[in-house]
């Protein structure tokens, strides 16, 4: 996901041009809702934030590219990320104006089949058609075309009852473990969310590890990086400042995390990005 999106999507800072749908009744244990925002016409650094997500492009047809220090992913019309993306861009050739994004409920990556849930562990970003196949290909060829939204979500809801909703059943410890971790931004110990949600810490990470393909230290840490972010670009400050408000020890600590996602330093960064 563009890293200029993800804050939007992930904090639900809405701003012009982006909006909410709410899924089918019969959903709703498995989306937590549809996202409409614009597109990106450029590179921009690619970050998810934990939890499990699918994008469409407008134009199905449309190329998005990933790229990290090894390899470069071409994927056609759709991507399903989850685990964390380091150190990797991502370009759009032709998306479109918007882009349709289903955020999923946290317990979606265990609905998965096992051959695919060890293949969303082992890569960060895939296609739908690695995940689904022909299947996949046949829902971005049924949307194709189509130009409002409303038309697409009917085609696209009928693809998630059928591979995903008979599995699904809610976590509520874990959905509030998540919305608090993400409420402050990962400034928070994995101890004091147990210690909070009233459960055990073994339990805490096991489910976790289950649903989300992630431990609940890692998942703390997206957020902290992507609340410096958020931070930074709101209100440019002393790395210091930002650092201890986020929950770093030091203003070393909290560029050796930025640079683990983004592969530059805070200052580095938002040098090069002001100058585009």
């Amino acid at each position: 996901m563009p890293i200029e999106l993800l804050q939007h999507i992930t904090y639900g800072r809405q701003s012009i041009g982006y909006r909410n749908i709410l899924p089918a009744y019969d959903l709703a244990n498995l989306v937590d809702c549809y996202q409409i925002v614009p597109s990106v016409d450029r590179t921009s650094i690619a970050m998810n934030d934990g939890i499990p997500t699918l994008v469409f492009l407008k134009n199905e047809k449309g190329i998005v590219h990933f790229t990290n220090d090894t390899e470069t992913i071409a994927i056609q019309g759709a991507w399903f990320c989850g685990q964390p993306l380091k150190r990797t861009s991502i370009t759009l050739a032709d998306p479109g104006d918007y882009m349709l994004v289903v955020r999923f409920k946290p317990i979606a990556f265990r609905c998965f089949e096992r051959e695919q849930a060890i293949h969303l562990r082992l890569n960060p970003v895939c296609s739908i058609k690695a995940l689904f196949g022909a299947d996949a290909m046949q829902l971005l060829e049924q949307m194709h075309g189509m130009q409002h939204v409303r038309l697409k979500l009917p085609c696209i809801e009928r693809f998630l009852r059928r591979y995903w909703a008979v599995y699904c059943k809610t976590n509520k410890f874990l959905e509030e473990a998540v919305a608090y971790i993400q409420g402050v931004e990962g400034n928070v110990g994995i101890n004091a969310v147990a210690e909070k949600l009233g459960v055990n810490i073994k339990w805490l990470e096991r489910s976790f590890n289950d649903h989300l393909g992630l431990r609940p230290k890692e998942f703390a840490r997206m957020q902290r990086v992507l609340g410096v972010y958020n931070q930074l670009k709101a209100t440019p400050s002393r790395l210091l400042d930002a650092a201890l408000a986020c929950g770093f020890y030091d203003e070393n600590h909290l560029i050796k995390e930025f640079k683990t996602y983004f592969g530059v330093s805070p200052s580095k960064y938002f040098k090069e990005k002001n100058s585009v």
